[in-house]
């Protein structure tokens, strides 16, 4: 017959429930250790990279600038060389740089230990849009962001019959608008496609009647919608051809296309 162990006695089992009980307790006195060294360690090393001259800018680097220096930028940054790369916040330094209405977007680099990168997207001057006195132009971007309003008339196309309400720097203009801006892209693109000349100006006070003006020819286009855009445009390129030199108006918003010298 197998042997039979004798059943453990009730001191037996108090003892072994201790003998866990302090191992578990050990265990537990660890760990807790493990994790007060780590935290320490992070502290120190935290200290450490706020305190130490190891991580103090020595380098401010623009990437993606056109339109402005790289010194303006860092200026509007608010970023100075020798403060430490961990006490400044990313999202305050875009902020910061973002006051300039033509950055669309920003993003910020730490390069340990001692370099800050910039990354700048600029958003493009696309058209100038005509103010109410004449000598002044707002420039905007092919979204309706207003960048800049200026006397000096660069070299764009200009747009005609914006409220004047709707133009603010830094803001997007009134979105009726931008979707006619939309409309002009698409005209310029079209006409680019068929190798026919820009217009000058472009009245988009209608969006069912736009009016291109040529300079050089001295010619108006009335092209109405955008309703077989591309048969009007190549109607407007053969009478540009036909009517050379000549002033007078292209009607391309009736059943049939048209000129009309003056």
């Amino acid at each position: 017959m197998p042997n039979k162990q004798p059943p453990k006695s009730i001191s037996d089992n108090k003892e072994e429930n201790n003998v866990q009980k302090r191992k578990k307790r050990s265990k537990i006195i660890k760990r807790i250790m493990k994790i007060i060294v780590v935290i320490a360690l992070l502290i120190g090393g935290i200290a450490f990279a706020l305190t130490s001259p190891l991580f103090n800018i020595s380098s401010i680097e623009i990437t993606g600038n056109e339109k402005f220096a790289k010194d303006k930028y860092i200026k509007l940054s608010g970023l100075e060389l020798n403060n430490n790369i961990f006490k400044f916040k990313k999202f305050t330094v875009v902020d910061n740089i973002k006051q300039n209405a033509y950055v669309e977007s920003v993003k910020i680099k730490r390069v340990l230990p001692k370099t800050v990168e910039i990354i700048i997207t600029e958003r493009k001057i696309k058209f100038l849009v005509e103010m109410q006195d004449k000598s002044k132009y707002a420039y905007i971007d092919e979204d309706g962001n207003i960048l800049e309003i200026s006397n000096e008339k660069l070299d764009y196309i200009v747009l005609k019959g914006i409220s004047e309400e709707s133009i603010n720097v830094g803001e997007k203009i009134d979105e009726t608008y931008r979707d006619r801006i939309k409309d002009v892209v698409k005209i310029q693109n079209i006409m680019q496609n068929n190798e026919v000349e820009t217009f000058n100006t472009i009245d988009i006070s209608s969006k069912y009647d736009y009016i291109l003006s040529f300079d050089k020819e001295a010619k108006y286009v009335y092209l109405g919608d955008l309703s077989d855009l591309e048969t009007k445009i190549l109607y407007m390129k053969y009478i540009l051809e036909e009517q050379e030199g000549i002033p007078g108006s292209i009607y391309l918003n009736q059943s049939k296309a048209y000129f009309s010298p003056e």
